[in-house]
């Protein structure tokens, strides 16, 4: 629990009681003790006395340094005291995930397209990060055929992708789990679904397996290559 001063609708000063402070700047994705800058009241018709309360926060990494704001919702505790509770952080940013160079050589375009969606995600873009994921399979998958496994580039980017797995992937791998992170991924652009005991997180899962196969038949090809009997 923490007090902090803020001001009214009419710019009076006054107190309230909040859970927290962040304990992670939403930009820079540090842990930290931000510093405290100022507070203000939301005026909100309905609820003129428990009406949310923004405070204004510095991070205190020096690299970063940036300002946020953190959003508190009125409340009482279990003893009937009044409490504002952090329920939001803006503005935020997800912290971008890195992949393996092997899978960046392979398709320069895949984590750029993964990132926008998780991005998205983050922000409960529920729909639109689920088309971008599967964007980002079938960058991949077409990418992994004609830069690593050497296709023609014209017959595999005007070939569907579940064509692509089925007819030019022979690691069978690679082949079974691509295979049904496209299932999935047609869900997420399809009026109808047909996995509808599958979500967006099981999708995310079948890529990163997919990105398993794909990195240890590269990684085994490089080890074959270097040291050839």
């Amino acid at each position: 629990m923490k007090n902090i001063d803020f001001y009214d609708f009419n710019k009076d000063e006054d107190s309230a009681t909040i859970n927290h402070l962040p304990d992670t700047c939403p930009l820079c994705q540090v842990g930290i003790e931000p510093i405290f800058i100022d507070a203000y009241q939301i005026y909100n018709e309905f609820l003129i006395h428990g009406s949310p309360i923004q405070v204004v926060l510095k991070c205190t990494q020096n690299l970063c340094g940036k300002i946020f704001i953190a959003h508190y919702g009125f409340c009482n505790d279990d003893l009937g005291n009044e409490l504002w509770e952090l329920e939001d952080i803006y503005p935020a940013t997800t912290k971008k995930k890195v992949f393996e160079e092997e899978i960046n050589e392979v398709s320069s375009e895949f984590s750029d397209i993964f990132n926008q969606a998780l991005e998205a995600e983050s922000h409960n873009l529920n729909h639109i990060a689920g088309m971008g994921y599967r964007k980002a399979l079938e960058f991949l998958i077409k990418d992994y055929l004609i830069n690593f496994k050497n296709e023609d580039r014209d017959k595999i980017e005007g070939k569907f992708l579940g064509k692509c797995i089925s007819e030019n992937i022979t690691d069978q791998n690679v082949k079974e789990v691509a295979k049904r992170g496209v299932w999935l991924g047609n869900d997420e652009t399809h009026y109808v679904r047909k996995w509808g005991n599958k979500d967006i997180n099981d999708l995310k899962s079948l890529i990163e397996v997919t990105i398993y196969w794909i990195s240890s038949e590269i990684k085994t090809q490089n080890i074959l290559s270097e040291m050839n009997s």
